[in-house]
């Protein structure tokens, strides 16, 4: 399954993702006159600086999509994953919030590989190996073709 939030040219999303009102300049500018975007841009944004190792600015896009409308559990479940990773800095524990967030996103949808790969991994690091394995398997169970797993592991940080 392939991202819901993907947009055409990655790169005018992210600068209008980050921008209150994107350069006039932009082909996308033009597009939305309002200045206001969709969810999908925001998380597409958030996705992409996350690979790039900006996480500050992913989880910032996120934030500005998650005030627009509730998220798509596969992108609930990215921003549970930012979270995680912002919050990891000044703690080795998953907070309550990154838990709410990512048992949100599997309560909304089951089927949603990608919250599945990222609670498997949550549940890993904080030594929960049994119920991890779980959210592994039923991971691959739904992604056949591997296309979250493929996510999931380019967003993983390096440890």
């Amino acid at each position: 399954m392939s991202a819901p939030y993907r947009i055409r040219n990655p790169a005018h999303g992210v600068t209008d993702a980050l921008h209150s009102e994107p350069p006039a300049a932009l082909p996308s500018a033009r597009a939305r006159p309002s200045g206001r975007f969709s969810i999908g841009v925001y998380f597409a944004a958030a996705e992409m600086l996350a690979l790039e190792g900006h996480l500050k600015p992913a989880l910032r896009a996120a934030e500005r999509g998650m005030k627009l409308e509730t998220p798509e559990p596969e992108a609930q479940a990215l921003y549970a994953w930012l979270l995680y990773r912002s919050d990891r800095r000044a703690t080795a524990e998953v907070s309550a919030v990154v838990w709410s967030h990512i048992d949100r996103a599997i309560a909304r949808d089951a089927s949603c590989a990608l919250a599945h790969y990222f609670k498997s991994v949550l549940l890993q690091r904080t030594g929960q190996v049994h119920e991890a394995r779980w959210h592994l398997q039923r991971g691959r169970e739904l992604d056949p073709d591997q296309r979250a797993a493929d996510r999931a592991l380019a967003l993983l940080d390096d440890e």
